[in-house]
């Protein structure tokens, strides 16, 4: 991300900080950074052929599924299948030489407190 900003858009860089640095969290936690927020239920803890080989915790959101690698902080006993949880997303905007370039990158994953878990 970093590689591609300062090749296209150092404007970005000079004005928040390179993504993930101290500098850019400070400006994304002060509200600086614009982001979105989608809602999602977790459908998935665990291996489905059809999203690969490894286990995943797979988040249905009303755009669409999507898989991440059950690791790290994707172990706490608290996500399990029917849980819902917000994704902060923050979107990155550039041009190359092929055309202009939107990333959306999650940031933040959090399960919502107090609501229901329901069963998928």
């Amino acid at each position: 991300m970093n590689t591609q900003l300062r090749k296209y858009n150092r404007n970005y860089i000079a004005t928040y900080g390179e993504v993930g640095s101290s500098e850019w969290w400070d400006n994304y936690e002060k509200g600086f950074i614009s982001r979105d927020i989608h809602v999602g239920q977790i459908i998935l803890v665990g291996k489905d052929l059809s999203w690969g080989e490894n286990p995943v915790v797979v988040i249905r959101t009303d755009r669409r599924d999507r898989a991440y690698d059950l690791e790290g902080e994707w172990g706490d006993p608290s996500v399990e299948e029917g849980v819902w949880v917000e994704i902060e997303k923050f979107k990155v905007k550039y041009i190359t030489s092929t055309g202009p370039v939107t990333e959306l990158i999650d940031t933040l994953i959090t399960i919502i407190p107090g609501a229901p878990v329901s069963s998928v």
